[in-house]
């Protein structure tokens, strides 16, 4: 025999929503199925043109999230349009921390004509990451510029985490 039960809402005793723990719900690392979206961040940077001119790495856009599961992976996503105004070109990464986890781009590509003057080119990467742990991670886009020259960040800098069940 097969019983059904319908109810439009459940409350504590207090009538509050009830959390998933207090349904008896208990969801594990070892419960979710390998790729399985737990999370997702984004951060989406200012809109309009930036002007940069550094030769050192700077934070572009940083995202920070705090995985679940020390099991889990970051699938970090980054990408940003760019306008050069001179000869010089960009370097790029991503960092977790302190720490270089993936090279976007040992000299960005611009597409021009004949002319270094006003290219335009994009920084995109994505990187799988296993932080091992279930503190706050932050992750950035870190540009600088190589040789001397302005750059223009023409759109708005979009990085997206994703925490995938591992």
């Amino acid at each position: 025999m097969t019983s059904i039960i319908k109810v439009d809402q459940i409350q504590t005793a207090a009538g509050a929503t009830p959390t998933i723990a207090e349904l008896g719900v208990n969801i594990t690392s070892t419960s979710m199925p390998t790729g399985a979206v737990l999370q997702v961040v984004q951060e989406v940077g200012s809109t309009g043109r930036q002007v940069y001119s550094s030769t050192s790495y700077f934070n572009l856009i940083t995202a920070s999230i705090t995985p679940k599961f020390s099991t889990s992976k970051i699938l970090v996503s980054v990408h940003t349009s760019i306008t050069r105004q001179s000869s010089a070109y960009v370097r790029s990464k991503i960092t977790r921390g302190s720490s270089d986890i993936y090279i976007v781009d040992t000299q960005t590509a611009y597409l021009a004509g004949n002319s270094a003057e006003l290219s335009v080119g994009s920084i995109s990467g994505d990187i799988l990451d296993s932080p091992n742990t279930t503190n706050s991670t932050t992750y950035a886009l870190q540009i600088h510029m190589v040789s001397s020259g302005n750059i223009l960040v023409d759109g708005q800098p979009v990085i997206t985490l994703m925490e995938i069940a591992g």
